[in-house]
């Protein structure tokens, strides 16, 4: 199963690192330092959320309520 991950801040992090994602997930995050933190984590991360999205099976959004609206348009 692929999971994408959207959002990379305090929930996402502790989902992705608690449960040892990295082979199964892939991520992405508005901020690059975020994505940087993704990689580091041993989590790929996505160039874009259309990319993320793309083969995920199940997703995961852990962004907060007000860039909600901007994860969806980029």
């Amino acid at each position: 199963m692929t999971l994408a991950l959207v959002g990379y801040g305090e929930a996402g992090s502790t989902f992705a690192v608690a449960g040892a994602w990295g082979g199964l997930a892939r991520g992405w995050d508005l901020k690059a330092d975020r994505r940087a933190a993704m990689v580091i984590d041993g989590l790929p991360a996505s160039g874009s959320v259309q990319e993320v999205l793309a083969n995920a099976r199940l997703v995961l959004s852990l962004v907060t309520a007000t860039s909600a609206y901007d994860v969806d348009f980029h």
